[in-house]
């Protein structure tokens, strides 16, 4: 079976040219290494090239090298489990490192290698799905469901519930990309089942943050709020997520017009999301809701810090774009409204994202029309918006802070408990 998507030389455009050519080197002789029958590996390589990288220079990806040259040394005993540990290392720093496409390769040979694993083709999907390859994640994602529905076979345990879960999740992901919400929430709902089989809060409270997207989506107002109050409760108190459940909560509440309630919770997450890909929603939320209460001037120098993000940021910059023109339209700037509105739906068409298509869509015809733009809105006193506003707020002050030169947690290390 070949291994992975001819892609390899992709990975000559990582920025550091010396460990450019080291990735592409290693990852295409594991890829010789392993469409050759296994009796003739032995004698493929007759010499073990010589490194070009310096430890020093990446830290945390020396050791999955060292593992992958492996292939070199003792390519005829050398077992494929151990190289799917070093591609998944490799996968892993790449991912931290804000190179999708190295994470994305070296993943799909990690769940080559380890052709059992559910795990390894959860991964394989999700990195599959962040550069908008759609159809190339819901390969991965229907396999790792296949494999986690085969091993629970054998008994519910705590691993095969939760391969199930976030196969599942992964899944429910693409699709609501894709703007199939309706397909995508019977996942998330089996997401929530298999946590609870095995008493796994946090993740249970991923699956109920994944069906409040949903139900804004399909504008369900009564499920939203009660997904987002299970979300909130069932979070760990340090889950690496929590500050995006916080964010959006916040979103949907400006779906519903409460933009004042949701901007105290959308400034206190900021510092949790500097420099990690999420940070340009944030800011757009925290934009949108400036423009809602009229705070011309915070909304100006957040939405110029979103078009420098957007360029950079392929993956979320069309509902980025899509709200900074929904603030424009708060101030009558209707050029500026029609502006970014065409350019969100440029990016969302390009990505294949259905949802931010009709968003935009939307948005230009009400431009055309010059209908007003958002007013905030108040919520009752004891409304379950303050409830799971102070429930937030207060879980942020117990949130570790953030450390400066932390790498972002990927989703396979996040709590489950």
């Amino acid at each position: 079976m070949p291994l992975g998507y001819p892609h390899e030389l992709d990975l000559l455009d990582f920025p550091n040219d010396p460990l450019a050519m080291l990735l592409w080197r290693t990852l295409s002789d594991l890829l010789l290494w392993w469409d050759v029958e296994p009796e003739l590996r032995s004698s493929l390589f007759l010499n073990t090239p010589e490194s070009a990288l310096d430890a020093n220079a990446a830290p945390g990806l020396a050791e999955s090298l060292r593992s992958l040259a492996a292939i070199y040394q003792s390519p005829g005993t050398i077992e494929p489990g151990r190289l799917a540990d070093a591609c998944s290392g490799v996968a892993e720093w790449a991912e931290a490192h804000g190179s999708t496409e190295v994470a994305l390769q070296f993943s799909e040979a990690a769940a080559r290698l380890d052709p059992s694993s559910s795990a390894r083709c959860y991964t394989a999907g999700r990195l599959s799905r962040r550069p908008g390859e759609y159809q190339r994640a819901l390969t991965w994602l229907r396999r790792a469901i296949r494999l986690a529905r085969r091993a629970r076979r054998s008994g519910v345990d705590t691993k095969n519930e939760t391969d199930f879960a976030n196969a599942h999740r992964g899944y429910g992901f693409v699709l609501a990309d894709m703007g199939n919400m309706a397909e995508a929430e019977p996942h998330f709902w089996k997401c929530v089942r298999a946590a609870r089989r095995v008493g796994h809060k946090s993740l249970a409270g991923s699956g109920f943050h994944d069906l409040l997207l949903v139900a804004v989506h399909l504008e369900r107002w009564d499920d939203a709020l009660e997904y987002a109050k299970n979300a909130v409760e069932l979070y760990k108190v340090g889950h690496p997520r929590f500050p995006l459940l916080a964010h959006d909560v916040a979103f949907f509440w400006t779906r519903r017009g409460y933009y004042s309630s949701a901007l105290p919770v959308v400034e206190r997450i900021l510092p949790w999301v500097k420099n990690q890909r999420e940070q340009i929603l944030v800011l757009a939320t925290l934009a949108r809701c400036a423009a809602a209460v009229r705070d011309h001037l915070r909304y100006q120098r957040v939405a110029r810090e979103i078009r420098e993000l957007a360029d950079a940021n392929a993956e979320m910059a069309a509902s980025s774009l899509y709200h900074v023109a929904e603030g424009a339209r708060c101030f009558h700037d209707w050029a500026t409204a029609e502006q970014l509105g065409r350019e969100a739906l440029a990016a969302a068409t390009a990505r294949q994202n259905g949802t931010v298509i009709q968003w935009a869509e939307s948005l230009l015809a009400t431009v055309a029309d010059r209908v007003p733009g958002d007013y905030d809105t108040i919520p009752d006193d004891g409304s379950i918006v303050d409830a799971t506003r102070e429930l937030i707020l207060h879980k942020l002050r117990r949130q570790p802070p953030p450390e400066p030169e932390a790498l972002p947690v990927p989703p396979e290390k996040y709590p489950v408990d």
